[in-house]
């Protein structure tokens, strides 16, 4: 057998494709059986997964209990097993995973697994300079067709069809979430990182796509696009809601 078709093999044990048996081939024996020494070894991989997991998403942990969250774990290794040397990214696909398989009483789950996955995401982002409020003094009346507004490597906005913050707060301060009640209607919400703290905060629709177009390189005349409902009011609102992003450290640099 070539060390591939090995590898192979000792794989498909480790992750429960194949029923550990017939392993002295390739494993040898000791105080433990070659059967036995990849059960422990297979039984450890699924935990290492199964904690990443639950450091990683917490509150989904706090919704769901340890039995629940167990089974969900499972259920999602297997569809979407660790393919990344870094177990970084092994949580990257759970909301789109609980998108797809709702939990019974809590189908909004998953929109609390983005919120998670995206402050998680943030925290770890790269660093970045952060402009200053003087930089917005580049943008004048013949800078303002090219002015363009770079954000941290940390932003990022989420659209949900309901508000999961309470949720989010209540479990956070350590209060039953179940009393949480969860916002109605459909929001918009910015995640970003300043220093070492990750904040999330509700956005209107038209700042939210102001961001994703700042976000993809759009001059500031396509950014004011975005408040364009508000008619004279537009280029107003959308200077507001960049001195917002500076203030906040969700902006880079300012380039004319």
């Amino acid at each position: 057998m070539s060390l591939q078709a090995q590898q192979a093999q000792l794989w498909d044990w480790l992750v429960g494709d194949a029923p550990v048996r017939d392993t002295a081939v390739l494993v040898k024996g000791g105080a433990l059986s070659p059967d036995e020494r990849v059960n422990v070894y297979a039984e450890m991989y699924w935990l290492r997964l199964r904690d990443v997991l639950r450091s990683e998403f917490e509150q989904v942990l706090a919704v769901l209990g340890d039995e629940d969250f167990e089974v969900l774990a499972a259920k999602y290794v297997k569809a979407q097993p660790s393919t990344h040397f870094s177990l970084n990214w092994l949580g990257q696909h759970l909301p789109t995973f609980l998108r797809a398989n709702p939990v019974e009483g809590a189908p909004w789950l998953w929109a609390l697994a983005e919120l998670e996955w995206a402050r998680s995401q943030a925290f770890i982002a790269e660093a970045s300079p952060v402009a200053t409020a003087e930089a917005l003094g580049l943008v004048t009346p013949e800078t303002a067709e090219t002015a363009r507004f770079t954000l941290t490597p940390s932003v990022r906005v989420l659209r949900h069809p309901v508000d999961v913050r309470p949720v989010f707060r209540a479990i956070a301060e350590g209060q039953p979430w179940r009393e949480a009640r969860l916002g109605a209607t459909p929001t918009a919400l910015v995640v970003f990182r300043q220093g070492f703290a990750v904040f999330h905060d509700a956005v209107s629709d038209a700042e939210a796509q102001a961001l994703e177009l700042a976000r993809d390189g759009a001059t500031l005349p396509a950014v004011c696009e975005a408040f364009a409902a508000f008619g004279d009011e537009a280029a107003p609102r959308a200077f507001q809601a960049i001195a917002s992003w500076v203030n906040e450290a969700m902006v880079a640099r300012v380039e004319v």
